[in-house]
């Protein structure tokens, strides 16, 4: 059964309620609770050699052939800083976080729509020329945390909302509200609140629906609200006359053919980006620190 309250919901799901280790000592040291240094950071990542191991495959993505090849931890935060691969522990976590909530069957889905939402707003945020599209990214992977955990809650009230959504022809989101008193991007800010996230990416997850109200992270709930419907979009449909008129006016990306190359980066995952997650692994040898 779907919870009374925000709180009550988050404490449903205690396997979720917390992330690994790594990311707590990674996220100390950016908040200045530890000693920051790359040296002392690498030592935290590389103590878990299943998230070392992770980052590395993500910062020598084949993506970026030229790029020369970084084979230490070390190497990756002098090169990328600590805040990049802080966002990267973070996504690296998320697998063995939310596993136990849901079904196999239903995991896939998930992580493939939400793999299509880190594409998404990743590409749209290159497209605005925007200093750290990885931020975004990881946003993206992170928007449907909500959607999880109340899909885990109460399955039969979810596939109910999900019909009266198709059927009224609104939002899944207005549903929910309607029925729970709160929807799948509350649920997502709380979740991130619960887990000690920065507070920029925890209210982009909440205004992910609704990012003109979002101040002062409207442009990151933007990114979200669009990466969704990039991951959603039907083939050929025009993504002008789906897109919130807000979300346009905070992104500026009314080029529909700007706009039809970002659907295209989000529905192509690239075929080593799910292992280099960790999604469907099995541990491996450290790599050095």
């Amino acid at each position: 059964m779907i919870a009374a309250s925000l709180a009550e919901l988050i404490r449903m799901a205690p396997q979720a309620s917390a992330l690994p280790a790594v990311y707590h000592g990674c996220r100390d040291m950016l908040e200045g609770r530890s000693a920051a240094s790359a040296t002392g950071m690498a030592r935290v990542v590389s103590a878990s050699p299943l998230h070392a191991r992770r980052i590395l495959a993500m910062v020598n993505a084949p993506s970026e052939p030229d790029a020369a090849p970084i084979h230490t931890i070390s190497r990756a935060i002098n090169l990328l800083g600590m805040q990049r691969i802080h966002d990267l522990v973070l996504a690296s976590c998320l697998a063995e976080t939310l596993e136990p909530l849901v079904s196999v069957s239903k995991l896939r889905y998930f992580w493939r729509h939400s793999l299509r939402m880190a594409l998404g707003a990743r590409a749209a945020a290159r497209a605005l020329d925007l200093r750290d599209p990885e931020r975004p990214f990881v946003e993206g992977l992170l928007a449907d945390v909500g959607l999880l955990l109340m899909w885990h809650a109460d399955a039969d009230a979810m596939r109910q909302v999900e019909a009266e959504a198709i059927g009224q022809g609104v939002p899944s989101n207005v549903r929910e509200r309607a029925r729970f008193g709160f929807d799948n991007a509350d649920v997502a800010r709380e979740l991130a609140r619960s887990w000690g996230l920065p507070s920029a990416m925890m209210l982009a997850l909440g205004g992910q629906h609704a990012p003109a109200d979002a101040a002062p992270h409207q442009l990151e709930a933007a990114l979200l609200n669009l990466a969704r419907l990039l991951a959603n979009v039907v083939p050929g449909a025009g993504s002008n006359d789906l897109l919130a008129r807000d979300t346009l006016h905070i992104l500026g990306l009314e080029d529909e053919e700007v706009l039809s190359r970002l659907r295209r980066e989000a529905v192509e995952i690239p075929a080593w980006l799910p292992d280099a997650l960790g999604l469907g692994e099995t541990p491996m040898a450290p790599p050095r620190s």
